[in-house]
């Protein structure tokens, strides 16, 4: 048996010889073995993504240049990585070290899941009427399809404008689901609210609409400021706009289909407010320009 390392890369010799016994005779073999120092590198990857973005930053156990290749048919150069996607998918981002000298190479692979950001800005605002015992809901979320609202964990409602009824005074979590359903994205924005004001005592309940409120129209609405109410009444109606905390700022008397011009006001959401025989309807009013 025979053992050698060498000091370097290359092709060598090597040869036998083989004696008789008593020694008169021999015979000899050579061989040509090429040898080549192990190699020994080895390299990973850390991975981030950010949306349809990703970030990746290579290392290696020695000096080394790198190569990235990635699924969708790109390819970069160097430590750093960068790319983004054109749409959702799970990709494979490969990464291969090659030594100093180009003669060792390693490669790892690694998979990521990659989605378009959801750009929902969800969020609503609310107005107390003690005297109806309801909680008006406005919900914002613009390109959103789907809606929820849920109190205190229990879902009350799924359209984007509600009144929720109370039972008693007290403090509340409300919570507004919004979903965009063509990118599959949602976001649920909830607050505290607190009701101080009592009411009789009923059954918690949802309602949008009463008898009040077929009875009586604004139109267009969205609106730039000047806005038809229309009442089928028989008498005249009282109407109010407030701003979303409540305060006062217009009022009329209206009979039959008259224009209200709120051009005068900044651009916002309003809770529009007519009373007609004790009764009450609310509805949200938004002037855009």
């Amino acid at each position: 048996y025979m053992g050698h390392t060498f000091n370097q890369d290359g092709t060598y010799e090597i040869c036998v010889t083989a004696y008789s016994v008593n020694g008169d005779c021999k015979t000899t073999i050579c061989k040509k073995v090429t040898v080549k120092k192990p190699c020994t590198i080895t390299v990973d990857f850390e991975l981030v993504a950010d949306g349809l973005s990703i970030k990746a930053k290579a290392k290696a156990s020695e000096a080394a240049k790198f190569e990235w290749k990635i699924s969708d048919g790109s390819s970069a150069t160097g430590e750093y990585m960068g790319h983004t996607f054109n749409q959702d998918g799970t990709y494979e981002i490969c990464v291969t070290a090659y030594s100093a000298n180009g003669d060792c190479k390693a490669t790892i692979c690694k998979k990521i899941t990659v989605k378009k950001p959801c750009n929902l800005n969800a969020y609503f605002q609310y107005a107390v009427n003690c005297d109806s015992s309801y909680v008006k809901l406005y919900g914002v979320a613009d390109g959103a399809q789907l809606f929820q609202w849920t109190v205190a964990g229990v879902v009350v409602g799924n359209n984007r404008y509600m009144a929720w009824k109370f039972e008693k005074a007290g403090t509340y979590v409300i919570c507004f689901t919004a979903k965009d359903t063509i990118h599959n994205c949602e976001k649920t924005y909830c607050t505290t609210i607190t009701i101080t004001c009592q009411s009789q005592k009923r059954s918690s309940s949802t309602e949008n609409v009463s008898s009040f409120e077929s009875r009586i129209n604004v139109y267009p609405n969205p609106g730039t400021g000047i806005f038809n109410v229309e009442s089928a009444s028989s008498s005249s109606v009282s109407v109010s706009i407030k701003t979303i905390d409540g305060r006062v700022v217009y009022t009329q008397e209206i009979a039959g289909t008259q224009q209200i011009d709120l051009s005068a006001l900044p651009v916002g959401c309003y809770i529009f407010e007519a009373i007609d025989n004790n009764k009450v309807e609310t509805k949200k009013l938004i002037i855009q320009r």
